[in-house]
C-alpha cells in the first residue's frame, strides 16, 4: 500500500474560509460555482459536469450549500461518509482502506493488453469502485477484522480464529467481484454480471450496480464457499509432492502414473498476476 496523499478535511476548510475572505473583501454577498474543478477544491466533492450539474453556494457569512440534483443526492451522501469512514480506519489500520496502487497500463503486445482502464482515467484500483461501492466494501472489510477480533477475545484459538477471517475475505473477494463499475447488467436474465467474465479486466460504459442484501446475484454471499470448504475438507490426508523438471525427463517409470492432469501454457496470453492484485490490493 503506497503512502496516502488524501488531503485532510482541515485544509478544505481553511480554503473555504479564505473564499469567504475573499468575499468580504470584494464586499461580496456570496458566490455560486459550477465549475467541477473548483466544487473539487472546496469540498473534495468530484463529479462529471457533463452527466449532472452540481452548485456550491457559499455566502459572506461562511454559510455553504451544495446543490445536487435528486439522482446525486445519495452520491453525495455515500461521498461524506466514505470520508469520514476512510479517515478512521486510515488511523486504526495504518494505511489507506481505499487500494491507491496503479492499474496496469495495458500497453503493448503481451498480457497488458488485457485492460483498458487506465485509458479511461482508472488509474488506481480504487478506482474500479464508485464512492457507494468503496463504502460497502471498506465496511465489510472492517467488519472481517472486527469478527477476528472477537473470536480472539471470546478465547478461539487464534489459528482458527485466522483460517474464519480468511474465509470471510474470500467472501469479500467475490463480493468486490460484482461490487464494481466493471459489472455489468445483463438484460436476458435481470441479473448483474460480474467483472472477469473473461480473463481481462475492459471498461465498461453502462455498469450494473448490485446491492449487497438484494438476496440475488451479486450480494454478499458465502454459500458457494462453504461448499468448496466443504469438498476440499475430504481430499485425502496423504501428502501432495511437487517438482520441478522437464515433462521429457519425468522421474517415474513407465505407467507408474493412473492419470495426467495438464494446464494449457498460456504463455502471455492471461495477465494472471495482474489479474490477482484486483483481490491483493
Amino acid at each position: 500500500m503506497h503512502p496516502s496523499i488524501q488531503i485532510p478535511k482541515a485544509e478544505f476548510e481553511a480554503r473555504a474560509q479564505e473564499l469567504v475572505k475573499y468575499l468580504s473583501t470584494e464586499g461580496l454577498s456570496g458566490a455560486v460555482l459550477f465549475d467541477n474543478y473548483y466544487v473539487t477544491y472546496f469540498t473534495d466533492f468530484a463529479f462529471i459536469p457533463t452527466e449532472r450539474p452540481i452548485a456550491l453556494a457559499v455566502n459572506a457569512q461562511g454559510e455553504r450549500a451544495l446543490f445536487v440534483p435528486r439522482l446525486e443526492i445519495e452520491h453525495a451522501q455515500a461521498e461524506a461518509a466514505l470520508q469520514e469512514k476512510r479517515e478512521r480506519l486510515m488511523l486504526e489500520w495504518g494505511m489507506d482502506p481505499v487500494p491507491d496502487e496503479p492499474t496496469p497500463e495495458g500497453k503493448g503486445r503481451g498480457a497488458e493488453r488485457a485492460f483498458s482502464v487506465r485509458n479511461y482515467g482508472m488509474n488506481t484500483w480504487g478506482a474500479l469502485f464508485n464512492p457507494r461501492q468503496q463504502l460497502a466494501l471498506i465496511t465489510f472489510a472492517d467488519k472481517v477484522r472486527q469478527a477476528h477480533a472477537r473470536m480472539v477475545a471470546e478465547g478461539t484459538e487464534p489459528e482458527f480464529a485466522t483460517a474464519v477471517a480468511t474465509y470471510l475475505a474470500f467472501g469479500l473477494n467475490r463480493l468486490a467481484v460484482s461490487a464494481c463499475v466493471l459489472a455489468r447488467w445483463r438484460s436476458d436474465n435481470l441479473s448483474i454480471e460480474r467483472a472477469f467474465a473473461r480473463q481481462a479486466l475492459p471498461m465498461i460504459w453502462d455498469y450494473g450496480e448490485a446491492n449487497p442484501f438484494s438476496g440475488s446475484r451479486g450480494e454478499w454471499d458465502i454459500s458457494l464457499l462453504l461448499k468448496v470448504i466443504k469438498h476440499t475438507s475430504r481430499v485425502s490426508p496423504m501428502p501432495a509432492q511437487a517438482t520441478q523438471s522437464s515433462v521429457t525427463q519425468l522421474p517415474y517409470p513407465d505407467a507408474y502414473l493412473d492419470a495426467v492432469l495438464t494446464d494449457p501454457p498460456y504463455y502471455d496470453n492471461v495477465p494472471y498476476s495482474y489479474l490477482s492484485d484486483f483481490f491483493y490490493v
